[in-house]
């Protein structure tokens, strides 16, 4: 699955907050610090390289569209 995601994003590997932010929201649908709350929570997958941290764009909106349709649902 996340080989399909990957392909439709066109989008590889891991990229820092605001550039995952600027790939799966270009119109500015939720904020930064909205982004890192998830973050915190654990509901959005990410690699921690010392100070850096990582996400993978393709990850990242699966577990967003996992949380938003169990929402909906409830």
């Amino acid at each position: 699955m996340s080989q399909q995601l990957t392909s439709t994003l066109g989008v590889e590997g891991y990229v820092d907050a605001e550039t995952c932010l600027e790939i799966l929201f270009p119109g500015g649908g939720i904020s930064s610090r909205f982004f890192r709350k998830l973050q915190a929570e654990g509901y959005i997958p990410h690699l921690k390289l010392g100070r850096r941290t990582l996400f993978c764009p393709s990850e990242v909106r699966a577990a967003l569209e996992k949380r938003l349709k169990r929402r909906a649902i409830a």
